[in-house]
């Protein structure tokens, strides 16, 4: 029996927690993205009375693959916009975000399989930069 694939990428940041949240938005824009959303997960659940460590998500989405994926199969929006999380671990800041090539997986046709493998890499790259 083999082990499922893990559902997501990640990268430990170089950077402290405030300064990744920082520069992946800033490399975000600068690779084509636009940023839907900014999450301060840790400061939600805060002020609902629970203790969380830092947790923020941002929503990144590239409009044009964004749209073809649509055309291909609009139940693809359930997946959008793409989230990648800043983590504070105890002793490092953690950068995670889906793995799009196994989410394309769950649609139809070669074109999402395509596009899943253009994101996949796009969004590595862009984790990278705080790696």
């Amino acid at each position: 029996m083999s082990a499922m694939p893990r559902p997501e990428i990640g990268v430990v940041s170089r950077y402290d927690f405030g300064e990744t949240c920082e520069r992946l938005q800033k490399a975000a824009v600068e690779s084509g993205f636009s940023i839907l959303g900014v999450h301060q997960v840790s400061q939600t659940l805060r002020s609902k009375g629970f203790e969380c460590i830092p947790i923020t998500i941002l929503e990144v989405c590239q409009a044009p693959m964004a749209a073809t994926a649509i055309r291909n199969d609009p139940r693809v929006a359930v997946m959008m916009p793409c989230p990648i999380a800043i983590v504070q671990r105890e002793d490092a800041v953690a950068v995670y975000t889906l793995d799009a090539r196994l989410m394309a997986s769950l649609f139809e046709g070669e074109e999402m399989r395509q596009l899943g493998d253009r994101m996949h890499e796009d969004l590595q790259r862009l984790i990278q930069t705080v790696g």
